[in-house]
């Protein structure tokens, strides 16, 4: 999907989408929802609102594969003409927030667009349950016959339990 810089101006210099649409991540295709309103400010584009969704991602210590929902806030801002005349795709304002360039790009692709927020996101170290590991008979197995230190068994008593 895109959306014409032309036609954001030409609407009064903002523009809604509710984007309720499949994203391809690591070649699947995830349902997505999500609302986007853009403002164009002389040669500033803001990008506001929020997206959800639900990708499978798989757990690092159990390595199943499990349904991870999210919802991020969108704030972001894009030059649509370059405001210098050399420096990265990505410039920082001032510390913590960063400009991107579209270098005078006439469409943006929201689904290139939502694909980086969602992927940015993602958590680096996916755990599908804080006691996933006493759930994985495997796992259990190899640290029942790996060396132990008897100073940590209290460790192995530990149970996190969940708020209710």
């Amino acid at each position: 999907m895109y959306v014409n810089i032309d036609e954001i101006k030409n609407n009064g210099n903002s523009y809604y989408i509710s984007f309720d649409d499949k994203i391809n991540i690591d070649e699947n295709f995830y349902p997505l929802k999500a609302k986007l309103y853009f403002k164009i400010y002389d040669n500033i584009m803001e990008i506001k609102g929020n997206v959800k969704g639900v990708v499978k991602l798989t757990c690092n210590r159990c390595l199943k594969e499990s349904d991870y929902k999210f919802s991020y806030e969108i704030k972001e801002f894009y030059a649509l003409n370059s405001l210098l005349e050399k420096y990265p795709e990505e410039y920082e304002i001032k510390e913590g927030n960063f400009i991107n360039d579209l270098n005078g790009e006439k469409e943006f692709d929201i689904n290139k667009f939502l694909y980086e927020i969602i992927t940015i996101n993602l958590p680096n170290n996916y755990v599908c349950d804080i006691n996933c590991i006493e759930n994985n008979e495997n796992i259990k197995r190899y640290l029942k016959n790996a060396n132990q230190d008897p100073r940590m068994a209290i460790f192995k008593e530990i149970i996190v339990k969940e708020k209710e």
